[in-house]
Parts: structure tokens; sequence; C-alpha cells
């Protein structure tokens, strides 16, 4: 949690996990990774730092979290293998 309410906060996700489906489903070069706020459809502002779905498997991108409570979980979600 954050220690007051936050703005246009930038969050890591990082994903290292070698058996995450997100290696397996979403297209090479993650072109088809997006995030979403927790209705499900309102896209967030993210950037790819880093993908690789071949031998490292892993995924690095900042996500732009429009606004972040101090005073409970924010929900996101993230989609792949999505060609729209």
């Amino acid at each position: 949690m954050a220690p007051s309410d936050q703005s246009d906060f930038p969050v890591l996700i990082k994903i290292t996990n070698q058996n995450d489906p997100v290696f397996a489903n979403a297209q090479s070069n993650g072109d088809d990774i997006l995030f979403t706020s927790s209705d499900g459809t309102t896209r967030l502002d993210h950037e790819i730092e880093y993908y690789s779905s071949s031998a490292t498997k892993e995924l690095d991108a900042w996500v732009r979290i429009p606004s972040l409570s101090s005073s409970s979980d924010t929900v996101i979600y993230m989609y792949y293998s999505n060609s729209g």
C-alpha cells in the first residue's frame, strides 16, 4: 500500500515464472499484451520494457495506474493472445 493516494502511478509488472501461460500464448514479440482497469474494458497505458518468450521467458512491463488507493487494493488485468 502507498502512504497516500497516488495519481498516474507507474507500476512494474515483472513475470519470470518459466511456466506462466503468457509465454506460450502471447505473440512472440509481446505486441498483444495489454492491461485494463478492474472493469476489464478500460485500457491502461503501458510500456513493455522487456519481453522474451524464448529461453529466458521474462516480461517487464510498466503500467500507469490512473488512481492508486492508499487504503484498498487496486485490481488490474493483463490480457494477451488477442489480435484486437
